[in-house]
């Protein structure tokens, strides 16, 4: 699931939610997000917050599929 791979990778990259907040990424669906109440993210929102991890897509994938 996409929030329980990102919520991994926050806790691995010691990133904070606030760092992934920006434009197209407010604290409000980022928080939706991680407490389930969005089940996944629109592919636009999804690239953004991949971005802002500063990973690939690939990378996150893989990560997910394990």
């Amino acid at each position: 699931m996409f929030a329980d791979t990102l919520r991994a990778l926050m806790d691995e990259k010691n990133v904070k939610a606030c760092d992934l907040v920006n434009g197209d990424i407010t604290a409000q669906y980022l928080s939706k997000l991680l407490n389930g109440k969005i089940k996944d993210p629109t592919w636009d929102k999804a690239l953004a917050i991949i971005d802002r991890l500063g990973i690939t897509v690939d990378e996150f994938y893989k990560r997910d599929k394990k």
